[in-house]
């Protein structure tokens, strides 16, 4: 999700101008000319190359999402894993996976607007924002809880988001300690990462004082392509055996797990 709406505010922000000036534009000379200069033609072909980049960063948070939470769901509740368990997943809940993500993004907009008039009252802003602070440590869990109990339970969308903002209120301190856990863990990872990065670094240094740092690109890549994964994983792990031990015991007894 935090990948397509990144994706999706960069594409924004990077064409978002020239768009409404081009279409400013063509709103007064289309009607004298239906010639296209090569900006008008440039400027399309970035619209089209944007347009299907955001198609891909949400398409592949969407399976990620899919994907991760039912490898790791099959791990917690079912002691069991399959190799293609995570592909298997990504597809057959992508669509789903898409409209939680979708909705819930809507769902913070329309909260995020009070709140950031309400931060605008000088009087009431540290208290507000020492309150906000710890409300989206415990909605980081809760959000995690939202496509945890839609592939468990095989809940609706929107019962779904219910169901799993209602943790924030019915178990506070659990799911509040959910995301504090997770995030000191794949905080721990990435330090690990980045030390790693640091040695390496250092050695290839050692080695072509004067050349390229071709070994600690390669290994950049590597590490990433290695650590990255394993923080999440490392965090939704956390989450879910949490979710499955403490959180719904206390809010989703009157549901079976499938």
């Amino acid at each position: 999700m935090v990948v397509g709406v990144v994706g999706f505010i960069t594409i924004l922000l990077l064409y978002g101008f020239p768009i409404f000036e081009m279409l400013s534009s063509l709103g007064t000379d289309a009607v004298d000319s239906f010639e296209l200069d090569e900006n008008t033609v440039s400027l399309w072909a970035k619209m089209g190359g944007s347009f299907i980049m955001l198609f891909l960063f949400v398409f592949t948070s969407c399976f990620t999402v899919a994907g991760m939470i039912g490898s790791v769901n099959d791990v917690v509740f079912r002691n069991e894993s399959s190799r293609w368990s995570g592909i298997r997943y990504g597809f057959q809940n992508l669509w789903g996976t898409m409209k939680v993500q979708l909705l819930l993004l809507l769902s913070f907009l329309v909260v995020l607007i009070p709140i950031g008039l309400v931060l605008m009252i000088p009087i009431v802003k540290e208290l507000v924002s020492i309150f906000l602070f710890v409300l989206l440590i415990a909605i980081y869990s809760a959000t995690f809880h939202v496509f945890i109990a839609r592939h468990e339970y095989e809940l609706g969308v929107m019962e779904s988001i219910k169901w799993g903002m209602v943790t924030i209120r019915d178990a506070f301190g659990p799911t509040l300690l959910s995301s504090i856990l997770a995030r000191l863990a794949s905080t721990g990872v990435l330090i690990l990462y980045v030390l790693s990065l640091a040695l390496i670094y250092k050695i290839d240094t050692w080695i072509t004082p004067d050349g390229y740092p071709f070994i600690f690109m390669v290994m950049l890549l590597i590490l990433t392509c290695v650590f990255i994964p394993i923080m999440i994983l490392v965090e939704q792990f956390i989450i879910t055996t949490r979710f499955r031990d403490k959180i719904a015991p206390r809010v989703f007894t009157h549901f079976s797990s499938k």
